[in-house]
């Protein structure tokens, strides 16, 4: 007997889900390839400031994978695990930012959550002073011996409770950090002197309050905001003056 034209139709089976574009990857790995050695080129005549650079480059375990450490330090710092990505500047176009915003010999720029020490190495080829701060001992192991012997500070602490009253310019990659841990570092920006500069990945200073639901202090304001080229693509950098 012949089957009814009018039988149900058996669903498709939902599609998989969406995975990121091969092309996405293989442009991300070109840049991070081409961007690296350009670095090279720079640092080259500062070996010291090379060794440091290489030193957070070449370390394991790799940053971008470090599964369970990370859920012990976010339990043991009451931080969400998002506050510790990692994601990696360049030392080439943010020197010329740096430079850019006056920074050279005599400066100081502290860069809190510093992770494996690009913005102290680009800071510190210009003559700046150069002090960071990192929550996760991973990073600071990676890279502190190299640090002492290329004049940075560099030193495991709390980016919410940082001292930046000497500072000319603040760095803070608070792109993934959670709402309430960049409200806590601002609150510690505002021990700035009048005039010293933020520059902020992704979240303004004013952006931070704002997204909370909350009104402008009117300490800070926007004075620039740029495209810089990272690990991840290129970012958003709100450049902020302390009023």
């Amino acid at each position: 007997m012949a089957l009814s034209s009018s039988s149900t139709a058996v669903p498709s089976p939902p599609p998989p889900p969406a995975r990121p574009a091969i092309g996405r990857l293989l442009q991300l790995a070109l840049l991070r390839v081409v961007a690296r050695a350009v670095d090279v080129v720079v640092l080259l005549p500062r070996p010291a400031l090379l060794r440091l650079w290489w030193a957070g480059v070449m370390a394991k375990p790799s940053p971008y994978t470090q599964g369970f450490p990370l859920l012990i330090e976010s339990r043991r710092h009451g931080v969400p695990v998002a506050d510790f990505v990692y994601g990696e500047v360049f030392v080439a176009p943010t020197r010329r930012l740096l430079r850019r915003l006056g920074v050279g010999p005599g400066a100081v720029v502290v860069d809190l959550g510093c992770g494996r020490g690009a913005v102290l190495v680009a800071s510190s080829s210009l003559g700046a002073r150069a002090r960071g701060v990192e929550l996760l001992p991973l990073h600071v192991g990676a890279i502190a011996a190299r640090a002492a012997a290329a004049g940075v500070e560099v030193g495991a602490g709390d980016a919410r409770q940082a001292d930046v009253a000497d500072a000319d310019v603040v760095w803070v990659s608070w792109a993934t950090w959670a709402p309430s841990t960049r409200l806590a570092v601002r609150a510690r920006l505002h021990g700035l002197r009048a005039g010293a500069l933020v520059c902020a990945v992704v979240h303004g200073v004013d952006d931070v309050v704002l997204d909370a639901g909350l009104g402008s202090d009117g300490m800070f304001e926007t004075v620039d905001t740029v495209r810089l080229w990272c690990s991840w693509g290129r970012a958003t950098v709100v450049i902020s003056r302390r009023c």
